[in-house]
C-alpha cells in the first residue's frame, strides 16, 4: 500500500505519454509542465504554480502590466500574464450590462498568415491575416472560445495523419 501511495502522490507529468509522445522532446519533459498529457494532473498533490487563479484576488495581478489602459467607453484596462503552463488574461469593462449590451469578440492571431479570415455573422469582416482563437464574452454561463481547427491536436492526429476520421473545416459562428 505504501509503494500505491507514494506512486500517486504527485503529478507524473513528467512521463511519456501515448497522447503527446511525438510531440515533445523526451529530453526536455522533465522541465516543463504539458496540460494535454495524460498523465498531468491525476496525482494527489500538483505542482503547477498557477500564477493567477480563476475567480481569484484582484491582488494576483498587482504585478502584471496591462496590455491596453484606456478607460475608455467599454474596455478600461486588458490584461495579459501568464507562468509556465498557462496563459492568463483579464478585461475590465466600464459600465458593461450584459443583459443588454452587444457582447465583446476578441480575436487572437499567434500563427502570421494562418487562420480564418471571416467569420460567420460578422458581415463584412475581412481579416488579411486570419485569427486562431475568437474569444466570446457573454457573460458568466455564456462565454467561450472558439479555437481554429489545426490546435485540435488530436484532429491532426487521427484525421490528418492516421485518416481515420472525416473532417469538414467550418468556419467560427457567432
Amino acid at each position: 500500500m505504501m509503494g500505491g501511495l507514494i506512486f500517486t502522490w504527485q503529478d507524473e507529468w513528467f512521463k511519456r505519454t501515448w497522447n503527446t509522445m511525438e510531440y515533445d522532446n523526451e529530453e526536455r519533459r522533465p522541465y516543463w509542465s504539458n496540460s494535454q498529457t495524460s498523465e498531468q494532473q491525476f496525482g494527489l498533490l500538483s505542482f503547477d504554480r498557477h500564477k493567477i487563479r480563476i475567480n481569484g484576488s484582484p491582488s494576483e495581478w498587482e504585478e502584471s502590466v496591462p496590455l491596453y489602459e484606456d478607460g475608455g467607453k467599454l474596455i478600461e484596462q486588458f490584461i495579459v500574464d501568464h507562468d509556465e503552463t498557462y496563459l492568463y488574461m483579464r478585461i475590465d469593462l466600464n459600465d458593461y450590462e450584459w443583459s443588454k449590451d452587444a457582447f465583446p469578440v476578441v480575436l487572437f492571431d499567434t500563427i502570421p498568415d494562418q487562420g480564418n479570415e471571416q467569420i460567420e455573422g460578422f458581415d463584412g469582416l475581412s481579416l488579411d491575416n486570419g485569427i486562431d482563437f475568437m474569444m466570446m464574452l457573454k457573460g458568466k454561463k455564456s462565454s467561450s472560445l472558439l479555437v481554429d481547427w489545426y490546435y485540435d491536436f488530436f484532429e491532426h492526429e487521427y484525421v490528418h495523419v492516421k485518416k481515420m476520421a472525416d473532417w469538414k473545416k467550418v468556419n467560427p459562428k457567432t
